[in-house]
């Protein structure tokens, strides 16, 4: 059975599902399980597994302009990105930064003012959350805090 679920759900380790009757139930996810978009999960308490797909969600994309980037210019924008309380996903070398409820608006405004030469786009698209990054507030896989694994 396939299921739409975001990604943010998924990171938390908890999905909800209508079970039969249209009973909501949670299908726990393994601690430190790193699900894609259509990856298996399950079983549900009724014992039935799913195929995870991910709803688009709002994100800038931003990527590195000058093919001879400094390390420093991406530590900058991960620092500053970070610092302010953004999920910070690489994806080669773009990063990825879902807007949330923060707005593109505050995050593009923020990332000029480093001073990094980036091209930045709003797109609507299906971020993984096996893509590698800084999820503040969080220590374990995936996470690059000092105290994470």
């Amino acid at each position: 059975m396939e299921l739409t679920v975001k990604r943010s759900e998924v990171a938390s380790g908890r999905v909800l599902v209508k079970g039969r009757g249209g009973t909501d139930l949670i299908v726990e996810l393994p601690r430190g399980a790193a699900v894609q978009d259509g990856d298996i999960i399950g079983p549900s308490p009724e014992g039935v597994y799913y195929r995870a797909r991910f709803a688009p969600e709002p994100a800038l994309r931003i990527t590195l302009e000058d093919e001879g980037f400094l390390v420093e210019d991406a530590l900058i924008l991960g620092c500053i990105l970070g610092m302010h309380g953004s999920e910070v996903l690489t994806e080669g070398r773009n990063i990825c930064v879902p807007v949330g409820d923060v707005g593109a608006g505050p995050l593009m405004d923020l990332v000029r003012s480093t001073g990094v030469p980036v091209r930045m786009e709003v797109t609507e698209s299906v971020i993984s959350p096996a893509v590698r990054g800084y999820f503040p507030g969080r220590v374990g896989p995936g996470s690059r805090s000092p105290k994470g694994g």
